[in-house]
């Protein structure tokens, strides 16, 4: 069990947003998808997925879902 399946959707999808703007700009669109985002996050580590969610929310650069 990964640590993405501790957080809350409406954190999980704060982060899918997060890495398909920023890391996946420039994957082609058809790989763009949530698996391919989790997969992203999951490999990052616990401690940057909570301080980059942090940053972007504090920042307001991403949508209250």
């Amino acid at each position: 069990m990964s640590f993405i399946d501790t957080l809350s959707i409406k954190d999980r999808n704060r982060l899918r947003a997060i890495v398909k703007k920023v890391h996946l700009s420039y994957y082609p669109t058809d790989m763009i998808n949530n698996y391919e985002a989790d997969k992203l996050i999951d490999s990052f580590g616990e401690q940057t997925v909570y301080e980059l969610l942090k940053a972007n929310i504090d920042s307001k650069n991403i949508d209250w879902f």
